[in-house]
């Protein structure tokens, strides 16, 4: 049995044959042509990863030096409460608060060193002060406790204008007002914990 033959039959071959190399192409040459293009993109963008990767490697003894000052400058600084104890820690603040207090003239009415918490990796000690002072002198008490090293925080801070019964005229209302206020305040530090 014979196929067509004449120029039906050699447009047939030729269809024939276009449809066995575009299939061949399908199923051969396309699918490694894509491999390859993948293949060439994944090895440009290892390219650029293996030269960020060398550039942060050329960047770590940089970074390892400065790392290094920056702790050695936060040990220099002593940030936290030095003490054997949190009950010495807690003396300290005391005695600290009666410095200021007097340097000031502020008078002091009580200090009370309240019971050591801890908080993650530290020990909060806190003093509860009460105290009289006029309103420069409160503001150089605050400033000063709060711009020190070691870090200090103050906390519940209730002020009060001391007030009298009797109020007979407008100075002794101006009087009244440049007058000693009432002071409360809790002052913490931080200590880190004895080894042990």
């Amino acid at each position: 049995m014979t196929g067509p033959g004449g120029a039906r039959g050699k447009v047939l071959a030729v269809g024939l044959l276009a449809a066995v190399l575009l299939a061949g192409y399908s199923a051969i040459v396309e699918p490694i042509w894509r491999d390859m293009v993948a293949t060439r993109e994944s090895i440009d963008s290892s390219r650029g990863l293996i030269e960020r990767y060398r550039a942060l490697a050329a960047a770590k003894p940089a970074l390892e030096a400065q790392l290094a000052e920056l702790e050695s400058r936060t040990d220099d600084r002593a940030d936290t409460l030095s003490a054997p104890s949190d009950t010495l820690a807690g003396a300290a603040l005391q005695n600290q608060l009666r410095a200021l207090f007097e340097r000031v003239g502020a008078v002091q009415r009580s200090l009370q060193a309240l019971p050591p918490v801890a908080q993650d990796d530290l020990v909060r000690i806190t003093v509860r002060a009460q105290f009289t002072a006029e309103m420069p002198a409160l503001q150089v008490i605050l400033y000063e406790l709060e711009t020190q090293r070691p870090f200090l925080f103050v906390d519940n801070l209730d002020i009060r204008r001391k007030t009298s019964r009797r109020r007979r005229n407008q100075d002794e209302l101006a009087d009244q007002a440049a007058g000693p206020l009432d002071v409360r305040l809790d002052l913490s530090g931080y200590m880190r914990p004895a080894a042990g």
